[in-house]
């Protein structure tokens, strides 16, 4: 029989790993492109299987000495057991793709309390004091969206691309408090979004540099593209070498000067048709192509200037993990669903066949369920967000599950086995 074609952009949410198996054998396939992949699986008269996988638009001519490259497609053969083979898939991954060093991590972000545009270096003081209280501190303090200068009169969504921090909710930039944790051993996560911006005033790229911005194409404007009309979505062409250049020097300065360890990388938008937009009818498929691969230049520059620095690949919560991005980065929040206990145990069945390191957040909900929800998201790396402001919490119950994670999280980055079958339905058991 012949099987539908598949495929997806690995920023928009869809999985390029899959595992054929035949008479105890079998291979596992994956494909590194964090773009609009495709993979056709058809079977012949003769029972044999015919795999077609890729970038899903490629109809292009080059100029003279003009690059381009394909995507890392990975094959990995095995006979026997089907499970061995798969952990032979996640030492593969640790011991050779994910960027070293990693081990359990955990952190603390204050975003969801404060708002989008709350956090202060007042604030996060006040609420690090209160985790050193009671016995909690963190190996990372996260500085989600909202620490840059902004401009909430004109448009919320409107910021200054160079990422300055707020003068007036951090006076002295983000240096006098990230040199303070670096004093009791805690580092900085903080949060950029360099690829996506919002035209309107006091924005500097699109201000000075419209020439290095994708839009959407003509009789498209008023379509949404993740809840906004793309009319006021641009997309800073990575494909673009001054536009490549800009944004790495530019991230790297701001990394150096606000003593940032951990750079939280994000993309909230559809791209794809800001890509196709912009090709030429005999380029079709080359915006893309240009752009993936300056996306990747982008991490390897910073990862250059940084070594050890960890990268946190977000994309709308977990939306970028093929290959590829895994090889320099790593997912600190797999999924933007991370309040609903039953969805994580499923997200946890299944993605850690593939990938070894993830995160997952925690926040506060009724003392009855505590343990419950912890337990439900457990992994290597979480990122508490519980508001110790609140006096009666229950502390005590708190410090023992997070004395619980501390001792099983490295059992997480070892062999994997599902214990049980999957299914979809609520009243069944599923163990691993």
């Amino acid at each position: 029989s012949e099987f539908a074609p598949v495929g997806g952009r690995s920023c928009s949410g869809q999985f390029p790993y899959f595992k054929l198996e035949w008479q105890s054998q079998g291979v596992v396939l994956a494909i590194g492109w964090p773009g609009q992949w495709a993979a056709s699986f058809t079977r012949d008269s003769g029972m044999g299987l015919r795999v077609q996988a890729g970038q899903e638009l490629t109809h292009f001519k080059l100029a003279p000495r003009e690059e381009v490259r394909t995507p890392l497609i990975v094959l990995q053969f095995w006979k026997g057991d089907a499970m061995a083979a798969q952990n032979v898939w996640r030492k593969w991954m640790m011991e050779h793709n994910l960027p070293r060093p990693l081990g359990p991590q955990m952190a603390v972000c204050t975003s969801n309390s404060h708002g989008l545009f709350g956090i202060s270096e007042e604030n996060q003081r006040q609420w690090l004091a209160r985790y050193l209280e009671e016995d909690m501190k963190p190996e990372y303090w996260w500085v989600d969206l909202g620490w840059f200068e902004v401009d909430l009169t004109k448009n919320v969504n409107v910021f200054n691309a160079r990422y300055d921090p707020d003068p007036v909710r951090f006076p002295n930039g983000l240096w006098p408090f990230s040199d303070y944790l670096h004093s009791l051993g805690i580092k900085l996560i903080a949060w950029f979004e360099p690829e996506h911006y919002y035209p309107g005033p006091g924005n500097w790229i699109v201000e000075n540099r419209p020439e290095w911005l994708l839009k959407a194409p003509p009789g498209h404007e008023a379509e949404i593209n993740q809840g906004l009309p793309l009319k006021n979505r641009v997309v800073l062409n990575l494909g673009n070498p001054e536009a490549l250049k800009w944004v790495t020097d530019n991230v790297d300065r701001v990394i150096k000067e606000q003593g940032i360890d951990l750079y939280r990388h994000d993309f909230n938008i559809e791209p794809l048709i800001f890509w196709r937009g912009n090709d030429a009818e005999d380029r079709q498929g080359i915006t893309e192509n240009k752009y993936v691969s300056g996306f990747l230049a982008y991490f390897d520059g910073l990862l250059q200037r940084h070594p050890g620095m960890l990268i946190d690949n977000c994309a709308s919560g977990g939306r970028r993990n093929d290959v590829e991005s895994l090889r320099r980065s790593v997912p600190l929040l797999r999924s933007d669903s991370w309040g609903e206990p039953v969805s994580q145990q499923c997200q946890t069945y299944g993605l850690m066949n593939w990938i070894p390191f993830w995160g997952t957040g925690i926040v506060y909900s009724n003392p009855a369920w505590v343990s419950y929800h912890f337990r439900s998201q457990l992994g290597v790396h979480y990122t508490n967000c519980w508001d110790l402001t609140i006096r009666d919490f229950p502390y005590d119950l708190h410090r023992k599950l997070l004395g619980q994670w501390r001792e099983i999280a490295p059992y997480f980055m070892k062999d994997y086995y599902p214990l049980t079958l999957y299914s979809t339905n609520r009243d069944v058991w599923m163990a691993w």
